[in-house]
């Protein structure tokens, strides 16, 4: 997850880095600072990169309490201090009346924002000088500065900040079991939604969400032979939706499109496990004007449609579903992720439209193999799903039973291993292991069976099941790619 998070905030200080530069030739007095604050988060994003390869090399055991500290320090000071900027980009309507008025207002915003003792400038200096000295620890290198002065300087920083919060908490702990019981959906009174406080707040950035792990960027990419139509939002813009969502809810991933030019989060409110999406879309007038939509995912249904999702706002009435965003997908797993991940969190939280079973089932996949197993002392139905369009394979767990019936648990993706001998292995009449399985879970209280080995463990509830999961795999056939 903390990976995740450093390619998520070097590309954010490179982008607030890329707004300044715009913003600086309007307010000359003041070349000499902006100048020194857009070399930093250069430096910054940068350092930044430097950390994620190291980290890349390693295992989270490997690292010491110390250096998961000293990254849980800085991560969210850095992520508190960006989105202060764009807070103060989004207050000041750059996006919507970029003018050097606007570009001038703007600096004495942030001039307002960070008062002189602790500086954008140097609490910009004192992050890359950390990140620096983790980057060298990393490789086993010793430091340049005084690492504790540095560590009390960003706790200073953090206790000073008077705007935002940070969007992705890391936490060492494993986040509390939040929807143990299968069998009954928690349902909540739907309505405005009271701002966090400043305790709960704290409270709950100690719980990470499970959909933060789900876009990890360690699945396959089997790519779509054709896509369809760019990215686009079709619902009608909400200037400032990214402020009213920070303040009632807490951000848990971000999944960009063609290149950026739409970007989706997915905001979770832990009162009432509600969830929000947030899209931002660049038009065509320019590369910096931005709109926001945002939409309650409890309204949406989603359809797949060959290489792409359609979100629909649907309602009680017999109208027709409404597009409200189409989202266009280069790689299968990306699309199975996406689709799995909000049909989880809906299913999860409320709803003004009762799920159906057909709502968790994605178009265009063809059922190959079905059985029943036994997870965490509850029924499971595992499919073998093959794709139409791609012909990737994947696994899949849901629920059996229960108002989520059919809800995701899990899914892995296993087209590479198909035609292997040596891949799942029979244990046993009901039981059988599977080598280097990465199951995608959409829930935080799934802890898969393991094997003495740590294979992961499938545990049919009749021996026939078993069979006939190890004959169908064995009759798989993969197209050949065009």
């Amino acid at each position: 997850m903390a990976r995740n998070l450093l390619g998520r905030l070097g590309d954010e200080a490179q982008d607030v880095a890329s707004t300044l530069i715009v913003i600086q030739a309007s307010v000359p007095e003041r070349i000499v600072i902006s100048k020194s604050v857009i070399a930093e988060l250069f430096s910054i994003s940068s350092a930044l990169t430097d950390v994620e390869r190291s980290l890349a090399s390693k295992r989270t055991t490997e690292l010491s309490p110390t250096l998961n500290q000293d990254l849980g320090i800085i991560l969210p000071a850095i992520d508190r201090t960006l989105n202060i900027l764009h807070t103060l980009f989004d207050q000041c309507q750059l996006h919507r009346f970029p003018s050097p008025q606007i570009h001038r207002q703007i600096w004495r915003a942030i001039d307002a924002s960070f008062p002189t003792r602790l500086s954008l400038v140097k609490r910009l200096e004192t992050f890359r000088a950390f990140l620096v000295e983790i980057s060298c620890r990393l490789v086993g290198q010793q430091g340049f500065v005084n690492i504790q002065g540095l560590r009390d300087h960003i706790e200073a920083i953090g206790s000073s900040a008077s705007l935002g919060s940070s969007r992705s908490p890391i936490s060492p702990q494993f986040p509390p079991n939040l929807f143990a019981d299968h069998g009954r959906n928690q349902s909540f009174a739907t309505g405005p939604i009271e701002p966090l406080a400043d305790g709960e707040r704290k409270t709950f950035a100690n719980i990470v969400h499970w959909a933060v792990d789900v876009f990890d960027g360690h699945y396959p990419t089997t790519p779509f032979d054709e896509f369809n139509e760019r990215s686009e939002c079709f619902g009608e813009p909400e200037f400032g939706a990214i402020q009213s969502l920070s303040r009632t809810s807490v951000p848990v991933t971000t999944v960009e499109f063609d290149h950026r030019a739409l970007v989706m989060k997915v905001f979770w409110q832990p009162r009432t496990r509600e969830t929000h999406l947030l899209c931002t879309s660049r038009q065509n007038q320019g590369p910096r004007i931005v709109q926001e939509f945002a939409e309650f995912l409890g309204r949406l249904k989603i359809i797949r449609e060959a290489s792409s999702l359609k979100l629909c706002t649907v309602d009680r009435s017999p109208s027709p579903p409404v597009l409200w965003v189409s989202l266009s997908f280069t790689i299968y797993e990306r699309l199975v992720l996406f689709f799995c991940m909000l049909v989880a969190m809906k299913a999860q939280g409320t709803s003004e439209i009762p799920m159906q079973s057909s709502d968790f089932k994605m178009e265009e996949e063809k059922e190959l193999g079905f059985c029943l197993i036994v997870e965490d002392d509850y029924l499971h139905e595992l499919r073998i799903l093959q794709d139409r369009v791609s012909g990737a394979v994947r696994l899949e767990s849901a629920v059996k039973d229960g108002e989520l019936r059919r809800m995701p648990v899990w899914t892995a993706f296993i087209t590479s291993y198909i035609g292997s001998q040596a891949w799942a292995m029979n244990v046993g009449p009901s039981t059988t292991h599977l080598r280097d399985l990465r199951p995608y879970s959409f829930t935080s209280s799934y802890k898969p069976h393991r094997g003495k080995r740590g294979e992961f463990e499938l545990r049919f509830v009749e021996d026939r099941g078993n069979q006939n999961f190890h004959s169908v795999l064995k009759n798989i056939r993969i197209p050949i790619a065009k």
